[in-house]
């Protein structure tokens, strides 16, 4: 007798080449192993987003999201959801962020085509007027991290039987001193090393890795942040300023540190952008608007226009509303019936 065989028995069933394609590869794995290798002059940080954009993406949509599911309809709906409590600023960046990715899965004929990018909305940005820190509400946040207690582990090695630790004090007025001397975006200065710097010239150089546009940036450090940097400075070469917790309770005690110092406080995660503002404002004061635009790396001054707070840069400014010619005050020789007001 002949033994019939099922096709949909596991050994039989036949091999789907599709599922072998890019295009159905999940849209993380996607990004990492076609469209990074595809951009191999991309900014480390850029790739990092582009990587945020894609989980973020595909987590809404159940996790396993591939390029050959982008939609316009898929697209919007995610960016409707993630724009719930997020700024104008971080939902556009996220869409022009899986637009990229798109773009080049639609290229590689590894998705649908790519849209028209106004087929796709875009959140209405608020231009908000720049708000710094004056340098009496600096100096009150400063005052604050001085007083911290307790240690931050500095190495998880053991070395003499003792773990090396750095007074959380110690480590937070560094912290925030430097930032202010070089207006570095937080994410750049938590990835600084030992090798960055140069202590015997006071300066460092922010490697184009670390930096948002990619270019290198060298910056000058004060006296006073020189010293506070040696009093924290690693034993071994590496990263200057570890933190050992996740990146979120950094800005959360960031944030204890700003309300205990009682000074204005700008929503969500831009405690230490306002000290990157402040850095720009008070460097234009200081030195002028073309020493500021270098001091913050900005292609132009209509990007530096964003980070200055005109109340600091410019307080001897004239008012508009003060230089007007004033109506004169006349008694009127009218014999008005006029009704009274309500």
């Amino acid at each position: 007798m002949g033994m019939r065989c099922s096709d949909d028995r596991p050994h039989l069933r036949l091999h789907d080449p599709a599922a072998d394609s890019p295009g159905a590869l999940g849209l993380e794995a996607y990004v990492r192993s076609h469209y990074l290798r595809g951009h191999l002059s991309l900014a480390k940080a850029s790739g990092e987003q582009l990587l945020v954009a894609a989980r973020l993406c595909a987590a809404h949509h159940g996790g396993r999201f591939s390029p050959n599911e982008l939609t316009v309809e898929a697209v919007t709906e995610w960016l409707c959801a993630y724009a719930e409590g997020k700024s104008a600023n971080t939902v556009n960046s996220k869409r022009t962020q899986i637009l990229a990715i798109w773009r080049h899965a639609a290229q590689k004929k590894h998705s649908p085509p790519a849209p028209d990018p106004k087929s796709i909305p875009r959140a209405k940005a608020l231009k908000r007027k720049p708000q710094a820190w004056t340098m009496d509400q600096l100096s009150a946040l400063l005052a604050v991290a001085r007083k911290l207690k307790g240690t931050l582990v500095r190495r998880k090695l053991l070395v003499h039987k003792q773990r090396v630790e750095t007074p959380a004090a110690l480590w937070w007025e560094a912290l925030i001193l430097l930032c202010y001397d070089t207006g570095l975006r937080i994410g750049a200065v938590m990835k600084l090393r030992t090798d960055d710097f140069d202590l015997n010239a006071r300066t460092l150089l922010a490697p184009a890795e670390i930096q948002k546009d990619g270019e290198d940036l060298e910056q000058a450090i004060s006296v006073e942040t020189l010293a506070a940097l040696e009093k924290i400075w690693p034993t071994k070469p590496g990263i200057v300023f570890t933190w050992p917790c996740h990146r979120r309770w950094l800005f959360a005690r960031m944030r204890q540190l700003v309300t205990l110092a009682k000074i204005p406080s700008p929503r969500g995660n831009h405690l230490f952008h306002r000290i990157r503002r402040t850095s720009a404002s008070h460097a234009k004061k200081a030195m002028g608007e073309a020493a500021a635009q270098k001091h913050m790396g900005h292609a132009t001054p209509k990007m530096l226009e964003r980070y200055i707070d005109d109340s600091i840069a410019e307080p001897e400014k004239p008012r508009v509303a003060d230089k007007l010619p004033r109506p004169k005050r006349k008694t009127s020789q009218l014999d008005l019936d006029l009704p009274s007001d309500p």
